[in-house]
């Protein structure tokens, strides 16, 4: 039940947040509990809901429903320094290092990175799934060599879709667990199928979101360095 609910909620922020950079601040642990204390509630009051089992994505949505413009909210984070331990000047430093570690991939896919991570694991994880389960009459595949696939195309994926440089290992973590899952879900999907429709090869993209979801906000959730 926890995994679907996850799934849902970030379907919604992705439907109200503009893209996947400010999504990830505005769920940081410290930027959220700021943001909700502009809006009046107490750190007591966040602790309390979170012991009651809302999930951070849920407060965040909360939140947007009582302030919809994510410009706002970052104009809040940015005057009260709460969207970064620096000065302006070295947020400034940081942001062009970032730029930098980029490289070609954030120029060549500018704001369609998120597609470009889609288009890959939908290469490196659903065809060589269908190759395993015979829907692939050109080609066959063991599993091992599926799994090993979907394991490169993922850890490829996750550094595409890091928002601040390529090479998080936070991102690509998070993308290896995406697409062996979504592997592994088509697969299981498929087996015992003689036939399938296009549009059904989004069940096990849903799917194998569900436990990348988990470990993204696992992750989020671990302390910064520096």
């Amino acid at each position: 039940m926890t995994n679907g609910r996850s799934a849902e909620i970030l379907l919604k922020l992705l439907d109200r947040v503009p893209d996947g950079h400010t999504l990830e601040i505005l769920l940081e642990p410290e930027n959220l509990l700021t943001l909700l204390q502009n809006q009046g509630d107490s750190k007591d009051d966040v602790r309390q809901k979170l012991k009651s089992g809302v999930l951070p994505g849920e407060l965040l949505l909360a939140l947007l429903d009582r302030e919809p413009d994510t410009a706002r909210l970052l104009a809040q984070l940015g005057s009260s320094g709460a969207a970064a331990k620096a000065d302006p000047a070295a947020r400034q430093a940081r942001a062009v290092s970032g730029i930098i570690r980029a490289g070609p991939s954030k120029k060549l896919f500018g704001d369609y990175y998120l597609l470009a991570v889609l288009v890959i694991i939908m290469l490196t994880a659903i065809v060589p799934a269908l190759a395993v389960t015979g829907f692939l009459s050109s080609a066959t595949l063991s599993r091992e060599v599926g799994t090993l696939i979907a394991l490169v195309g993922g850890a490829v994926a996750g550094a595409i879709a890091s928002p601040r440089a390529n090479f998080s290992w936070k991102g690509i973590i998070v993308g290896i667990v995406y697409g062996v899952g979504t592997l592994w879900a088509t697969i299981l999907y498929t087996q015992a199928r003689s036939s399938i429709l296009k549009i059904e090869i989004a069940v096990p993209l849903l799917i194998g979101a569900i436990p990348a979801v988990i470990v993204y906000l696992i992750l989020s959730r671990l302390p910064r360095k520096g």
